[in-house]
């Protein structure tokens, strides 16, 4: 997919490499991937995403990801940002922290306008506020790590949970999300995709302000996919209820929409 996006100005040579690569991770990985993100609107980025995976080679993994920050400064990946008006870096630091014996390094992927004065570019600083912080440890064999705000509180909270032995039953969401596929918990991967939060999300990371809305939300979109033999089959559930909820959350937009134009509308417009 990043060959793709960085177009023409990768090359046969670094496309073969970030192959070679891509196999050396699979092959370094040790069990399942866990993966969450979580929406924090008062920060920018809104997010936080977590990732906890087994490794088999805590040195040889080190080494994967130098080699990964190398080729993304390198390898004209970077490239399709600039098309964008974006400029980009990656940079890695080693041990800059440290929380119960466990050594913490760090990235930082910028993300700054080229044309900071522009309307395009004013936005794109407030979107991305400067770019994407990552801390990331091994912890017990576990390769631990986190991305977006409040990565240092974020990696501390993700080594204490995995210290303590981590969750000790599915969680209530992913227990309902198991049951409405057949055979979900026999597939390679499963993920639960909840629209309200995401829209929340990307509302936080407009640069014009747009009120908050808290909907209660329970149930999720659910994928669940298997592949092999060179092809990949994904089955989808929708919930009613998180159609509902959806429908429920439009409403209440419009809801606020008329109220507003209401609030603007001045006597003399009522006359």
């Amino acid at each position: 997919m990043l060959a793709v996006m960085a177009g023409e100005s990768m090359t046969t040579k670094d496309i073969d490499r970030m192959k070679a690569l891509a196999a050396d991770v699979i092959d370094c990985v040790g069990g399942p991937i866990a993966c969450s993100v979580s929406i924090d609107t008062k920060t920018k980025p809104p997010f936080v995403a977590k990732y906890v995976t087994a490794v088999k080679d805590k040195e040889k993994f080190n080494r994967l990801i130098d080699e990964a920050m190398e080729m993304m400064n390198t390898s004209g990946i970077m490239d399709f940002y600039k098309d964008m008006g974006i400029e980009t870096g990656f940079t890695v630091q080693r041990g800059v922290d440290r929380y119960k014996d466990v050594s913490i390094d760090s990235a930082k992927f910028t993300m700054k306008s080229t044309d900071a004065n522009s309307p395009q570019g004013q936005m794109i600083n407030v979107i991305y506020g400067g770019g994407f912080d990552y801390r990331w440890g091994m912890v017990d064999g576990l390769w631990v790590c986190t991305i977006g705000s409040n990565a240092t509180s974020a990696i501390r909270e993700l080594i204490d949970q995995v210290k303590a032995g981590g969750p000790k039953q599915i969680g209530d969401e992913m227990k309902a999300a198991l049951t409405l596929l057949p055979e979900a918990d026999k597939a390679d991967f499963v993920v639960t995709y909840n629209f309200l939060r995401l829209f929340k999300m990307a509302t936080a990371m407009v640069p014009v302000p747009i009120p908050q809305m808290d909907i209660p939300t329970k149930s999720n979109i659910v994928f669940a996919g298997k592949a092999g033999n060179g092809k990949m089959v994904v089955d989808i559930a929708l919930p009613k209820e998180h159609l509902m909820e959806i429908m429920a959350a439009f409403m209440k937009m419009q809801q606020q929409q008329q109220m507003m134009m209401q609030q603007n509308q001045s006597p003399e417009s009522e006359k």
